[in-house]
């Protein structure tokens, strides 16, 4: 089960990042569903960042269909586009 959730969920909430090809609407569905309360996009519009309302929500995500679930902080470090000079 691919998980880099922190310990701390409720600090950041959670990035729950689905397939490339999931439209909004249904990332927002998939994501809410598993019992979070959303909070916006990511980067991408298959990136939910979530609140979620139980310790068992990152299980709950990927039963529906949630790639994997992370921070959404150490995740946005690693889709910033890399500066030109």
């Amino acid at each position: 089960m691919p998980m880099l959730t922190p310990k701390d969920q409720s600090a950041n909430g959670l990035a729950v990042i689905f397939a490339p090809w999931t439209a909004a609407p249904e990332a927002l569905a998939f994501a809410t569903e598993a019992g979070a309360r959303f909070v916006r996009f990511g980067a991408f519009d298959f990136i939910a960042i979530v609140e979620p309302q139980s310790e068992h929500y990152a299980s709950q995500a990927l039963e529906r269909g949630a790639w994997f679930v992370a921070d959404p902080v150490a995740l946005a470090a690693c889709l910033k586009p890399f500066a030109s000079k």
